[in-house]
C-alpha cells in the first residue's frame, strides 16, 4: 500500500526556498519529487551538507536551519503532519534533528515548499520569516522584543490573521541559552502550542530568528498526481491504523503516555493493551480542545491522559511535568504541575 501511495506523488514539481537573513535575499530551487532520491529527513540532511562544511560551527553565519515537511505531509494521507527541523550541531560534529508537528508543516507543504533553508544572521533579534501563497519575506518586528511565547502568538495572529501558524522561540533563545527550545502552534484550540525536547532554540536566537509564520487556511493542497486515487488508498491506510490495538485503542484512550509504558516493557508481545476509555474529565464546553497535534491525525492522543475524574493533562507536556515532579521532588500535585507547565513552557 505504501508503494501505491508513493507512486501517486511521482513527477510532481515543488520548490526549495532559501532565505538569507544577512542579505535579506529569498531564492528558490526546483525540486522534483519523482526524480529526487531525497525526501523528508533525508532531504534535510542533504541540504545541510550542501550549504555547510566540516568547519562550520554552531553559531557561525554559514550554519543553516532546515525545515523539511515529510513526503506525505500536506496530503490526505492520515497522521502525516510532521516536519524535520535540523541544523549542524557544531564544528566537526554531526547534525541536530527534531521531528516536529503542529499546524505549520501541512500548511508549508500545501504551498508546495518542499524545504525551507535559513542562512545567515539578522542584526535585529526580533526577525520573522513570513510566508503566504504570494510571497516569502523577512520582517523585523520590534514589538516582539522580550515577549513570552503566548504573547508572540497572540501578536502575530492579531497582526496577520487567525490562520497564521507559527514555529519559533521565546526569550530564552534571545540570550542564546543551551536550554532554549522551539515551539510549534497546534490547530486553533487548547493547548495552543507545545515545545520540543532537546532542540536548538539557541541557534535560532543567534540568527535573530524569532519565528517562522505561515499564513494559510489550506492543509491538504500538496501537489498530487492522482488525488482521487491517493484519497482512496489513504482511507485504507487510516482504517489499518484505527484497527490497530495500540494506535486505535490505547493511544486514543490513554494518551501518548502509553508509548512510555510500551518502551519500559521488556517484552512488547506480552504488553497488556488497555482498552479505549472515554474521558470523564470536566471540560469547559466553550473551549475547543485539541485532541490531535495536526489535522487528519486518526489517532488523537493529545489531551487524553486523565489523572482523575476532574483533571485532564494536555499530554504529553503536562503528564511529563507531573511525572518529573513526582520522581525528582516527590511532589504529587496535578494542579501545581499544570501551573509549572504553563509558566515554564
Amino acid at each position: 500500500m505504501l508503494f501505491i501511495i508513493l507512486k501517486k506523488r511521482r513527477n510532481i514539481m515543488g520548490k526549495i526556498c532559501i532565505v538569507n537573513l544577512t542579505t535579506k535575499d529569498v531564492s528558490y530551487e526546483e525540486y522534483n519529487v519523482g526524480d529526487s532520491k531525497y525526501h523528508g529527513r533525508c532531504l534535510a540532511t542533504y541540504l545541510i551538507k550542501k550549504h555547510t562544511n566540516m568547519s562550520t560551527d554552531r553559531f557561525d553565519d554559514d550554519n543553516v536551519i532546515v525545515l523539511t515537511p515529510g513526503l506525505f505531509t500536506g496530503t490526505q494521507a492520515p497522521s502525516t503532519g510532521r516536519i524535520t527541523v535540523a541544523t549542524k550541531r557544531g564544528k566537526g560534529q554531526g547534525l541536530q534533528v527534531n521531528n516536529m508537528t503542529g499546524a505549520l508543516p501541512q500548511k508549508l507543504a500545501s504551498l508546495n515548499i518542499e524545504s525551507l533553508v535559513i542562512k545567515g544572521k539578522s542584526e535585529n533579534k526580533n526577525t520573522i520569516i513570513y510566508i503566504d501563497k504570494d510571497k516569502v519575506e523577512i520582517v523585523e518586528l520590534d514589538e516582539l522584543n522580550k515577549k513570552n511565547v503566548p504573547d508572540i502568538i497572540k501578536y502575530i495572529q492579531k497582526s496577520y490573521g487567525e490562520n497564521c501558524s507559527l514555529m519559533g522561540t521565546g526569550p530564552t533563545a534571545d540570550y542564546i541559552m543551551p536550554l532554549a527550545t522551539v515551539f510549534s502552534t497546534y490547530p486553533n484550540g487548547v493547548p495552543e502550542y507545545y515545545c520540543t525536547r532537546n532542540t536548538f532554540g539557541d541557534i535560532w536566537g543567534s540568527k535573530g530568528l524569532k519565528a517562522i509564520v505561515v499564513n494559510s487556511d489550506r492543509f491538504f493542497d500538496s501537489l498530487c498526481f492522482d488525488k482521487e486515487g491517493f484519497k482512496t488508498e489513504s482511507k485504507k491506510l487510516a482504517k489499518l491504523i484505527i484497527d490497530n490495538p495500540i494506535c486505535g485503542q490505547a493511544l486514543p484512550g490513554h494518551g501518548s503516555i502509553t508509548l512510555i509504558k510500551l518502551l519500559k516493557s521488556k517484552d512488547l508481545s506480552q504488553f497488556n493493551v488497555p482498552k479505549k476509555v472515554e474521558s470523564v474529565a470536566k471540560i469547559n464546553k466553550d473551549i475547543k480542545l485539541n485532541k490531535t497535534c495536526a489535522p487528519l491525525c486518526v489517532i488523537g492522543c493529545l489531551n487524553r491522559h486523565c489523572s482523575s475524574t476532574t483533571e485532564m493533562f494536555s499530554a504529553p507536556a503536562e503528564s511529563e511535568v507531573n511525572a518529573a515532579l513526582i520522581h525528582c521532588y516527590n511532589i504529587e500535585d496535578s494542579s501545581f504541575a499544570k501551573k509549572v507547565n504553563t509558566k515554564a513552557f
